[in-house]
């Protein structure tokens, strides 16, 4: 008994792996069919055009892009056939269109890309007999990254605050010689860019005098560098150069008024001595 359920599991097995197989195999081949870019790049507000070639001939029915949802679902941005022509969805209209209508190659055009734009999308063909084909492509909207950092010092402690403004979202660290770990903040902006303001706060400010505050900034893949030199004259709120000018301003000031009083008096003096 036993050896029949053992030999029965095994069979069913067998057979699951032999439907993933042919499923596998057609998967494979389907992709093969289909010649498009894996990924795209555009910076936010650019246009960009994707595309995909059927690599052999067929008889199209209809074609069809779809792009991926937050939940990682496929809806249809955009369709087209001879029979019904070109049809957008709604929510993509005057955001895109097709730019290639011929025969075994499709290709559509994204205007002024927002950040909705970002994700995967498929392009696929609708053949008869041969069922669908289809290819997947990933467009990434970017921002170019701005960053910068500073700090100020106030009764022995350090505060340092590294601000990055990009999509996608920038990652920020410190490599300080105190072992801390900074506190974020995150605003999105109404463009979908995202601004992230980490900072830190170091009791001993003396010990880091002469050394470099980096703040590494993490963007598409590649870090970079922001570096401030802590000095003892840069933790002040009001630099030298600005208490100078602040004097100078005020002492101005000063002899503009003893300027208009001895005038002033002057005059006094002068019409006293008219009516005498």
């Amino acid at each position: 008994m036993r050896l029949k359920v053992k030999e029965k599991f095994c069979s069913q097995l067998s057979f699951q792996g032999l439907i993933l197989s042919v499923v596998s195999v057609v998967l494979c081949k389907t992709q093969e069919e289909v010649s498009v870019k894996n990924e795209e790049q555009v910076t936010l507000g650019g246009n960009v055009t994707l595309q995909c070639n059927l690599t052999k001939s067929h008889d199209i029915t209809q074609v069809t892009w779809q792009k991926n949802d937050k939940n990682g679902h496929f809806e249809n941005v955009a369709t087209y056939s001879d029979r019904l022509g070109i049809r957008i969805n709604e929510k993509y209209q005057g955001q895109l269109n097709f730019t290639h209508l011929a025969p075994n190659k499709t290709a559509i055009i994204l205007w002024k890309v927002n950040v909705q734009h970002n994700g995967c999308y498929k392009c696929i063909f609708n053949t008869y007999p041969g069922g669908a084909k289809e290819g997947k492509t990933c467009l990434t909207v970017y921002e170019h990254l701005r960053a910068s950092v500073q700090y100020n010092i106030s009764d022995g402690h350090l505060a340092a605050f590294c601000s990055s403004t990009a999509f996608p979202r920038p990652v920020i660290s410190w490599t300080v010689p105190e072992d801390e770990r900074g506190q974020e903040q995150n605003t999105s902006h109404p463009n979908g860019t995202i601004s992230v303001i980490n900072s830190i706060h170091l009791k001993n400010s003396r010990s880091l005098y002469g050394k470099e505050l980096i703040c590494r900034v993490m963007h598409m893949g590649k870090s970079q560098d922001y570096k401030v030199l802590v000095t003892e004259e840069g933790g002040h709120w009001f630099s030298v150069p600005v208490l100078l000018t602040v004097l100078a301003f005020i002492f101005v000031i000063l002899i503009l008024i003893v300027v208009c009083w001895r005038r002033h008096r002057k005059k006094d003096g002068g019409e006293a001595l008219g009516q005498v």
